[in-house]
């Protein structure tokens, strides 16, 4: 039996006006695997994937569009 783990994927408002305020250039996509987050500043991702807007029903932490996906991804440019 193969166990799939979904990744997910947003990118976050809150550090892109951050980085413009302050001239800063901090990753702002946040990659989720099992739990786990990481910042990065790209995702290849290497199968199919799929775009999600629920604003009705939104993740954790208010996230109501994000990308899914089963398939392997990396990350660049990786801030933990």
């Amino acid at each position: 039996m193969v166990c799939r783990v979904t990744t997910y994927i947003h990118i976050s408002r809150q550090i892109i006006k951050d980085n413009l305020l302050h001239r800063r250039n901090n990753p702002v996509i946040r990659v989720e695997v099992d739990g786990t987050s990481t910042h990065c500043m790209e995702v290849e991702i290497d199968g199919p994937s799929r775009v999600v807007y629920r604003p009705d029903d939104p993740r954790r932490g208010g996230t109501r569009v994000w990308i899914e996906t089963d398939a392997p991804t990396r990350m660049i440019g990786t801030k933990e």
